[in-house]
């Protein structure tokens, strides 16, 4: 369910990223677990094994991605150094960890199960790293409505996200038990980093991102089931209303919270990403005409045609003309019943019509008109699998106004 790897732009020279901006002062996070630690091989591997042995006294232990806990080192290595080597805080957590995923279905999680909140682009995985070659997951809150969610699919969406940032990941195993270095400079000597970055933009915040119930699930997963997997959260152009938020959500985090850090959308250009590498909408600092302009040619055609004719109405107001809205929407019933022509030869069907796509304001007159238009095969398949169930309910069903659901 995982998207495919994609580019890592920039990703192959993150060591010499890391030191430029150490060399300037610029703190960009940590890239990997137990950054700042300093562990030899003996010990690392004394605390693996021990780990090991509690673990075999749990046999019916859900598997990690397929794979048994015991045989994968290098996941016992990542709960040891998130929890400073101590055996049985690691195994406490570890186990918790693998009954979520099993209970959560983490493994069979897919856009399928959450098409709305894709559909909006909230959250997105960004193409490339940033330049110390981390992944970057990218949240927008302005495009997050806490009257228009399902929870459940809000956290589908936060896990599968999690985890297909950690396809592109080192999961780290132990240096070789002769050696005589630091794990941990072991670990650092290799590519991919292990940890991602973390981006929200907060422009635009308001009240109906204010979203309490998926901002605990999401610090409650990256603190129990992702840990240590991000070195640097960046809140981008936070308003004062985000502070009171913030302020609700800072002590659930505990130490995770020194990770935040807020900045400016210059910043987060400049300090964190190559040129031609930053995250779609950010690639202009300008908040106003630009990013409403980008935001408009991301909308469906038909919402273009009822903003150009928004735009018109106003134009004819100031001038006291309506030669331009007369062109509006002379424009829009030749778009739209072009459109219709097109759709129909491939099957589909476009709800409205010419008369109310030229007159915005005035509501919709059917169900899902908004959503992206469906095509007759699978509007049919949808139907026959419903159907189904429907008929393994048996008779129990009530009959809708007289008649069987299923009919």
């Amino acid at each position: 369910a995982a998207p495919p790897l994609l580019p890592r732009r920039g990703g192959a020279s993150g060591g010499v990223e890391r030191r430029a901006a150490a060399a300037e002062g610029r703190d960009l996070g940590s890239a990997y677990i137990g950054q700042e630690d300093n562990v030899d091989s003996e010990t690392a591997w004394q605390r693996i094994e021990a780990l090991r042995r509690r673990l075999e006294s749990m046999p019916e232990l859900p598997r990690w991605r397929g794979k048994p806990v015991l045989e994968n080192t290098g996941l016992l290595w990542w709960f040891l150094r998130d929890r400073r080597l101590d055996v049985e805080e690691a195994l406490k957590k570890l186990v918790e960890c693998v009954k979520w995923r099993a209970e959560f279905r983490v493994e069979r999680l897919g856009p399928e199960l959450f098409m709305k909140e894709m559909r909006t682009r909230k959250g997105f995985l960004h193409q490339y790293n940033d330049i110390t070659g981390r992944p970057v997951l990218v949240a927008v809150a302005r495009r997050h409505n806490v009257l228009d969610r399902r929870l459940q699919e809000s956290c589908q969406m936060c896990a599968w996200m999690l985890e297909s940032a950690m396809d592109r990941l080192a999961m780290a195993e132990p240096p070789p038990k002769e050696s005589a270095g630091s794990a941990v400079e072991a670990a650092v000597a290799n590519e991919p980093p292990e940890q991602a970055l973390g981006i929200f933009d907060l422009r635009d915040f308001s009240p109906m991102q204010a979203d309490l119930e998926v901002a605990a699930f999401l610090v409650d997963v990256l603190y129990k089931y992702y840990p240590g997997r991000t070195g640097r959260v960046l809140l981008v152009g936070a308003p004062d209303l985000f502070r009171s938020f913030w302020n609700s959500v800072k002590p659930w985090l505990g130490h995770y919270a020194s990770l935040a850090d807020f900045v400016t959308v210059e910043e987060m250009a400049k300090d964190y990403f190559s040129p031609g590498t930053v995250p779609p909408g950010f690639e202009s600092a300008d908040d106003g005409p630009a990013r409403r302009a980008t935001a408009s040619s991301a909308l469906p055609s038909r919402r273009r045609l009822l903003a150009a004719t928004d735009a018109s109405l106003g134009a004819s107001a100031l001038v006291g003309s309506g030669a331009s809205l007369a062109a509006a929407l002379a424009a829009g019933a030749g778009v739209v019943t072009g459109r219709r022509q097109r759709q129909r030869k491939r099957g589909r069907s476009l709800a409205g019509g010419v008369a109310r796509a030229s007159l915005p304001g005035l509501g919709t007159r059917h169900i899902g008109e908004d959503e992206a238009l469906c095509d007759a095969d699978t509007a049919a398949r949808s139907i026959e699998q419903l159907r189904s169930e429907l008929l393994r309910a048996g008779t129990s069903l009530p009959l809708w106004r007289g008649r069987a659901a299923a009919g």
